[in-house]
């Protein structure tokens, strides 16, 4: 491999992502991308053979957005307060930076990381992105092109020393692990692993896309006839003020729970009422025993899943949510309700959607997610929990936000008291 041979693919990589070759000279490239013109130097073209030259050694793994060898790991990581995001990212160095001792970094790309990705699609759609935001601010001069890559905020392992990709990524996990919870401790900067490139818009339908009902597009909205539950209308604020999925789930189960107890007292009121009111009932033991075994029964066989299915039932309309379903899932293009299937481990079964069969298999749905938030106890297998911030968790929890949302805003409303005159 020699100094021509990057340069040449270098030329051949950025013509494939239509960028115009405006010039050429012996140890520099010149392009023109839109109104804006770009220059690889003698320095970038050198650089791209030393990558080059080692390219063999790294493997994308295990992540679209990571590379590893034996001895290196770089990955993208990202803020999670948000609005750490739009401040100029900070660097951290973790442990002592020589040839021998094993160390991390935080901070913008290496020159190996933007190299091994630089004509990747992920990278270029980005990239390209970038460049259109930004587009005529370098129009009459030529921009270095190292000063214009897309670097995003990485964290790199150095000195791994293992002898497969495979140990290597699991030594790196550990370390990784390890050292977002300590910059999180000592600086207060939660990150977040990534596992697939940050692209500004998702591709194809998501949950979140997902609208039911009349759409109000005018910024005239109707004013609410009912006085709504200010303690539910909190819960309804910490819900829809987080990006989070599982602290969004939780807020809005809080609205179904807040019922729990005064639902489940009144079902009782009224089987007492209905035994004591009974024109043969008398204050003989026999008929108090009765009364007795109603209040135990109630206690013991009253879980939480049946007092959710009590809320739900008390204050929506079984045919609203069946209507709802229909739409959900006919807007994803697959059946989720109806269809079997486990939910952290719970096996949740299919039930059909017709009138006094859904509440009962939504109610031990949204049970099911819930116990997952909430129990990290290791009697559960590891596999069976909510691990935060996974890919698979975190799509498993925005596919059943929708749900959750429409039953807490349905009891808002239908819990509300004193009509506006």
């Amino acid at each position: 491999m020699t100094f021509e041979d990057a340069k040449k693919e270098l030329k051949q990589g950025y013509l494939n992502i239509k960028f115009e070759l405006a010039d050429e000279h012996a140890e520099e490239l010149f392009f023109k991308y839109r109104d804006d013109m770009y220059k690889i130097n003698k320095t970038d073209i050198d650089e791209y053979l030393n990558f080059l030259q080692s390219k063999s050694e790294f493997d994308k793994a295990p992540s679209e957005c990571s590379l590893v060898s034996k001895n290196y790991r770089e990955q993208i990581i990202s803020h999670l307060h948000p609005r750490a995001r739009m401040m100029p990212p900070r660097s951290y160095q973790l442990g002592e930076k020589d040839e021998e001792n094993t160390y991390v970094e935080i901070g913008p790309s290496s020159e190996i990381f933007t190299n091994y990705f630089r004509f990747q699609e992920q990278y270029v759609e980005i990239f390209s992105e970038r460049l259109h935001r930004f587009r005529g601010r370098s129009s009459e001069n030529f921009q270095e092109m190292k000063d214009a890559l897309y670097r995003p905020l990485t964290i790199k392992v150095y000195n791994i020393k293992e002898t497969s990709i495979k140990g290597a990524i699991q030594k790196s996990n550990e370390i990784i692990d390890n050292c977002i919870f300590i910059v999180s401790s000592l600086k207060e900067a939660p990150f977040e692993l990534l596992e697939s490139w940050p692209v500004r818009k998702p591709r194809g339908k998501t949950p979140r896309d997902f609208e039911f009902g009349q759409i109000f597009r005018s910024p005239n909205l109707p004013l609410p006839k009912m006085r709504l539950h200010s303690i539910l209308i909190r819960f309804y604020q910490q819900a829809t003020s987080t990006d989070i999925p599982s602290l969004k789930y939780l807020a809005f189960y809080q609205i179904l729970a807040f019922f729990f107890l005064s639902v489940s007292d009144e079902n009782l009121y009224i089987n007492l009422s209905r035994k004591i009111n009974d024109l043969k009932f008398k204050t003989t033991p026999n008929h108090l025993d009765k009364i007795i075994q109603e209040v135990i029964s109630h206690k013991r066989e009253n879980n939480e899943t049946e007092m959710l299915k009590n809320v739900i039932t008390k204050y929506l309309d079984e045919n609203d949510i069946i209507e709802f379903i229909t739409e959900y899932e006919s807007f994803l293009g697959k059946k989720i309700y109806i269809t079997k299937r486990s939910i952290f481990g719970t096996e949740i079964s299919g039930t059909t959607l017709n009138s006094g069969h859904v509440i009962g298999n939504i109610s031990k749905t949204i049970k099911a997610v819930r116990n997952a938030l909430v129990h990290s106890s290791d009697r559960y297998d590891r596999n069976d929990r909510y691990i935060p911030y996974s890919k698979e968790g975190t799509e498993l929890l925005e596919l059943e936000l929708p749900l959750i949302k429409f039953l807490a805003e349905k009891v808002i409303i239908a819990s509300g008291t004193n009509l506006w005159k």
